[in-house]
């Protein structure tokens, strides 16, 4: 009877201490409303004390956040043009780091990647026009990928000294090192070495000073190594790396996937006013010289100056018909016998 009540205490004991983490969560153990730093994947676990810990549970599914209307991203161009960027990121949290996501409310997290997107593009894009910087979709896309999910972007190994033209090899030779003891395939490695990059300075513009050192033009950069960058995407995914962002909000960032990049609703009606200013003056130009030419028909054919400009008005639409005084040539005449 005391054998059968021990093995009947170890039994309950054993079973209360189980715990199912279902297929694709992560479990938190709590004890005592206090997060005891042990952290489970899916499967079958013990618990440290039974019956007293329970289990927080987080899915590790993809979780998209969208940015557009009044989230969407702005910078703004140059020509001091509002630019929106909208789109979608896919993410995770991070299991390594755990403990620290469940500390971080949601709107934390999405303002923060707002606010890095904003901050990694708003240098950028103020070195553009406004219309040149939106025809560079895939390019803005691919900065904000290498952003969200690499340490470092491609263009900062080049941009870290004084000229970009000196090119940084020795950080940019620790990336290569590690992927190397990850195991990447060295023909991988080889095409990034830094003798591969494509490099070329923004052109230089009349009014800027020459001593001034050049700047790398960074739009064309990733269009010019885009198989390069792809590259390093990919295998940032072996190496487990992880982005200051990543870091910081202790997520696992998937991809940025872009939806739209264009002029904000402010600056699209500005522009609008803009080009209907410019095409009331032109018609306005316009009609003045018809009004000139008409005028000038009319005096040669007798009519005086100021009638003549009452009758042109009328007939460019500027002012009303006048009615012709006097032994005026009516407009009828214009050009027509002698």
């Amino acid at each position: 009877m005391g054998t059968t009540l021990f093995v009947l205490l170890v039994a309950i004991v054993l079973i209360g201490s189980l715990v199912k983490i279902p297929v694709a969560y992560y479990g938190v153990e709590v004890l005592f409303g206090k997060r005891t730093g042990k952290t489970f994947k899916e499967g079958i676990h013990f618990l440290k004390i039974p019956f007293f810990t329970e289990v927080l549970l987080f899915s590790k599914s993809l979780k998209t956040y969208t940015f557009d209307d009044k989230e969407a991203i702005v910078v703004f161009s140059a020509d001091n043009m509002e630019i929106t960027i909208e789109g979608a990121v896919q993410l995770r949290p991070s299991y390594k780091n755990l403990g620290k996501f469940v500390e971080i409310p949601e709107r934390t997290i999405v303002d923060g990647m707002k606010d890095a997107i904003e901050g990694g593009l708003g240098v950028v894009a103020g070195q553009e026009e406004g219309e040149n910087f939106i025809k560079y979709r895939k390019e803005i896309e691919y900065i904000i990928n290498c952003l969200f999910c690499l340490e470092r972007r491609p263009d900062f190994y080049i941009n870290e000294v004084k000229s970009f033209r000196e090119k940084s090899t020795e950080s940019f030779d620790e990336y290569l090192k590690k992927l190397e003891d990850a195991g990447i395939d060295a023909k991988k490695i080889e095409k990034l070495k830094s003798t591969e990059w494509i490099i070329n300075p923004k052109p230089r513009k009349p009014e800027d000073d020459p001593k001034k050192p050049e700047e790398l033009d960074v739009l064309n950069f990733y269009r010019d190594n885009i198989r390069r960058i792809e590259t390093m995407l990919q295998l940032e995914i072996l190496t487990k790396g992880n982005s200051g962002i990543e870091n910081s909000y202790s997520i696992e960032i998937e991809a940025f996937k872009m939806a739209k990049v264009s002029f904000s609703k402010k600056t699209t009606e500005s522009l609008e006013k803009k080009k209907q200013a410019e095409k009331d003056l032109q018609a306005s130009t316009l009609r003045q010289k018809e009004k000139m030419k008409f005028m000038g028909e009319l005096i040669k054919n007798g009519v005086p100056a100021s009638q003549a400009s009452n009758d042109a008005d009328a007939m460019v639409g500027i002012g009303p018909k006048q009615t012709i005084a006097g032994n005026a040539i009516p407009f009828i005449n214009i050009g027509g016998g002698k």
